[in-house]
């Protein structure tokens, strides 16, 4: 998926291997703290994307990744 400037990325980093069950529970969380923010929202359709930055054979606690849900800012109601 390519991004332009419009999109805006709310992430959670996560070390060590990812399994869906964690990215399941990381994503419920993101959601529902967004659930309170007043600033943005998630995005209608958004979906979750994982990103993985290492090589398999690196070490479990040194892996980096990371899960994003794409959003957006809440309109303002007048």
């Amino acid at each position: 998926m390519l991004l332009s400037k419009a999109n805006v990325l709310i992430c959670f980093m996560l070390q060590g291997f990812v399994i869906d069950e964690e990215v399941a529970v990381r994503e419920s969380k993101l959601r529902d703290d967004l659930k309170a923010d007043v600033e943005f929202q998630i995005k209608d359709g958004a979906m979750v994307e994982v990103s993985q930055y290492n090589p398999p054979f690196t070490l479990p606690f040194t892996r980096r990744n990371e899960i994003a849900l794409e959003v957006e800012w809440r309109k303002a109601i007048s």
